[in-house]
């Protein structure tokens, strides 16, 4: 009877119900991709080496900051236009913003591509071979790896949560490990960080096809043939102070390994993003949570459904303190025979992996904060919130 109880629960259309549902989802997708990201860096540390996995990390570590330069904000302006958007029939603005969005977006990562290109032609003398060659092969990542994240956006936005992670979050990393053990098998000579950035740049552009025909069959119809309107400087007025506040959130943590690898050396980085990797196992529950809750606070705050919107955060803040406890416990006890199945060399990282668990730990506790300010237009002021503690 409770078993029936609980069903009938979570196939209700109210707050808890819908926020277990596209949580679980979401959360399902994330422990799955969680154990094929570990998987993939399990072949890649095991295949590479600390050298060579360090020099390949800190190559990817400078596009994603890159990357946020192209994405411009419209990532997480998507999850507010669409979902508002499609929640009141406006399909001629829906169509307009994703269009527009992907135009502006596309353009400003191939623009990032070419100047990436350029300085390390520059600066080809001071940068070792394999190092100089994987930055090559980063830059038309560059634009991949924009036009992916703003389609995984676009997704999210429609409420679309396990097909706007599975080409990202499982289906890339699954695929990069796959091409990168494959080449270890074919030619063990030839693996280097270049290689294992060509079988990511192969990989992303697949996933980058699986997440355009999932946005189209996702689409209503409506919004297809809708004749489109472009609000293009709202559009920007809007991203621009998003665009900020996501991109102080990636010096937070993106800035460690970058700037291990500029002072002491990639080898030292690597070793660090593993045990950064480790600790983000903190902050599963509440990114699933938040895939679902922000286009959710967006949806109840514009149409003034205040109630929903209390019991929705106070709902999320739950879910979130349940899952983050037991991952700390595991991290902290088992910490050093997990780094070791990365390679004995990267056991080293444990005492960074407890510090950063104790950041995470404060990081789910606050909950869903950030998205409840950006979805209800306070971008400006979490945008100054988190400059100052980048600054810091």
């Amino acid at each position: 009877m409770q078993r029936s109880r609980f069903r009938e629960l979570l196939s209700g259309t109210g707050v808890g119900a819908v926020l277990a549902r596209g949580a679980g989802g979401s959360f399902a997708v994330k422990l799955v991709a969680a154990a094929v990201g570990l998987a993939s860096y399990l072949i890649l540390t095991n295949l590479l080496g600390a050298k060579a996995f360090g020099d390949y990390v800190y190559v990817l570590s400078w596009v994603t900051v890159i990357r946020l330069l192209a994405m411009g904000g419209f990532d997480t302006a998507a999850l507010r236009f669409v979902a508002s958007y499609r929640e009141q029939g406006q399909w001629s603005h829906l169509s307009g913003f994703l269009r527009r969005s992907m135009q502006l977006v596309v353009g400003a990562a191939i623009a990032c591509a070419v100047l990436l290109a350029g300085m390390i032609w520059l600066l080809s003398g001071q940068l070792e071979r394999p190092l100089r060659q994987a930055f090559l092969l980063a830059s038309p990542l560059l634009v991949a790896l924009a036009a992916l994240g703003l389609y995984a956006a676009q997704l999210q936005g429609l409420k679309n949560v396990v097909k706007a992670k599975l080409p990202v979050d499982v289906g890339r990393p699954l695929m990069i490990g796959l091409l990168v053990g494959g080449l270890a098998w074919c030619c063990p000579q030839r693996l280097a960080a270049p290689s294992a950035m060509g079988m990511n740049l192969l990989a992303t552009t697949l996933a980058l096809a699986a997440a355009w025909l999932l946005l189209r069959r996702a689409l209503p119809i409506e919004a297809k043939l809708a004749e489109p309107v472009f609000e293009t400087l709202h559009w920007l007025r809007v991203a621009m102070p998003l665009l900020l506040l996501t991109a102080f959130f990636q010096v937070l943590s993106r800035t460690d390994v970058i700037m291990l690898g500029l002072l002491i050396n990639t080898e030292s980085a690597g070793i660090y993003a593993v045990a950064a990797l480790a600790a983000q196992m903190v902050f599963i529950g509440l990114g699933a949570i938040n895939v679902i809750a922000a286009p959710m606070i967006s949806e109840f705050y514009w149409h003034d459904r205040h109630a929903e919107l209390r019991r929705l955060v106070r709902l999320a803040a739950i879910g979130v303190v349940v899952t983050a406890f037991p991952a700390i416990l595991l991290l902290v006890i088992f910490g050093r025979p997990i780094l070791s199945l990365f390679g004995l060399g990267f056991v080293p990282g444990y005492a960074p992996l407890v510090i950063l668990c104790c950041g995470q730990l404060i990081n789910a506790l606050a909950g869903s904060v950030g998205f409840l300010m950006t979805m209800t237009g306070h971008q400006q002021q979490a945008a100054m919130i988190v400059a100052v503690t980048a600054a810091l």
